[in-house]
């Protein structure tokens, strides 16, 4: 607007045409005040000033006795959050050019006053980085949040969250507070779309921290994980025991060809040794019959040492308590005696000792058969039974 000789803005609006500005035109800043006190200020090299009449960056904001908070609120129906947002180009404002990987995009950082000047570097901060070369189709980026160790002035990266998700921690311990004296939990989930199954890991009260420590390097297969009593873990081989029992009645007839038990059978681990324990329920009708042979099917390279007991059939003083004995010391060798118990299921085969497995692992199997051919059926009952102890 005009009035006399003069121009002037008016406090009701202005018309203008667009080459006109609110500003100064010399080497001097341009001062806002409210209540006759400068609120703000522009400096002459573009550097926005609120409550300071020096600021340090292109917008530094000071109060004193109340925090100056940068609020920004948004009401909507849509997905319109209060925001803050910032941008990164490299080159210049007419040629700008793509970021980098390992471009700092944002930037946000603390800085405090040490008794003598504000520190010029911020002791904490939380950065967000290009992670890859950018283009219209891949821009990935990570987070970093640092700080700075009490009793020194060195800043460094404590967690960054990476672009595929994964999260470092750096020089530090990960913890799991509570503050209403329930334990919290570390959580694995499955690994399907939904996740919704999950194995977790959960401390109980304890009377002193308890560090572990993990081995340097994998174990054997079948080895588990042991303490010395001081939380250093090692590995070594867990007993662990195999037992499999028989769940039907089993018969042979006419045959001296051993044939793999229905039930009797464990596979075993390479490189592994294992106490065996096997009792058998058998009868065969007749005074005269066919009695049993018992061996044992193993992996390739793999040895034993197996006392066999067979209890006897037949006529005879006390013979029905008198026993055959033998050795089994290779796989698929047998020891076998004729007759045995043939009225009520009062025959008996043990077998107990050591199964070595080489470099092949693999099964471990009973097989059997009549000692002698014999049209009376050698049978062998339920609930008989093989039991594996590992010892190494």
């Amino acid at each position: 607007s005009s009035s006399g000789g003069g121009l002037f803005w008016s406090l009701t609006g202005n018309s203008i045409t667009g080459t006109e500005f609110l500003g100064t035109t010399n080497n001097q800043p341009l001062v806002i005040r409210t209540n006759n006190t400068e609120r703000m200020r522009v400096t002459a090299s573009g550097d926005v000033g609120i409550g300071t009449t020096t600021p340090l960056e292109a917008v530094e904001v000071v109060r004193e006795g109340v925090s100056p908070a940068y609020v920004s609120t948004s009401y909507a129906n849509a997905n319109f959050a209060g925001a803050f947002v910032g941008r990164r180009a490299r080159g210049t404002i007419s040629a700008p050019a793509a970021v980098q990987s390992g471009d700092a995009l944002v930037f946000v950082g603390a800085r405090g006053y040490d008794g003598t000047a504000f520190t010029s570097a911020s002791r904490a901060f939380i950065r967000m980085d290009a992670s890859e070369n950018w283009t219209a189709t891949a821009q990935g980026t990570r987070i970093v949040f640092a700080t700075t160790a009490n009793g020194t002035t060195s800043t460094a990266e404590r967690v960054v969250i990476q672009s595929s998700g994964d999260v470092e921690v750096k020089g530090g311990n990960v913890l799991l507070q509570n503050s209403d004296n329930t334990a919290r939990q570390l959580r694995l989930y499955e690994p399907s779309g939904a996740g919704t199954n999950f194995t977790a890991f959960q401390a109980q009260a304890q009377a002193s921290d308890i560090i572990y420590t993990l081995p340097a390097s994998d174990g054997s297969p079948g080895q588990a994980l042991t303490t010395d009593g001081s939380g250093q873990l090692s590995w070594s081989w867990n007993p662990g025991t195999i037992f499999v029992r028989k769940t039907a009645n089993e018969s042979v007839t006419n045959s001296t060809t051993p044939q793999a038990d229905d039930h009797l059978y464990a596979t075993l681990p390479a490189n592994s040794i294992w106490e065996v324990e096997i009792l058998l329920r058998t009868q065969s009708a007749g005074g005269n019959n066919g009695g049993i042979q018992v061996q044992l099917n193993a992996p390739t390279g793999t040895s034993m040492q197996v006392f066999v007991e067979i209890r006897k059939g037949g006529s005879g003083s006390d013979l029905n308590h008198h026993w055959h004995y033998g050795w089994i010391t290779a796989p698929n060798t047998s020891v076998g005696y004729n007759p045995i118990p043939g009225t009520t299921p009062t025959g008996a085969v043990k077998l107990k000792g050591l199964v070595i497995v080489g470099s092949t692992g693999g099964t471990l199997q009973l097989y059997w058969a009549q000692n002698a051919a014999n049209g009376n059926a050698t049978t062998v009952y339920a609930n008989s039974y093989m039991k594996l102890t590992r010892i190494q």
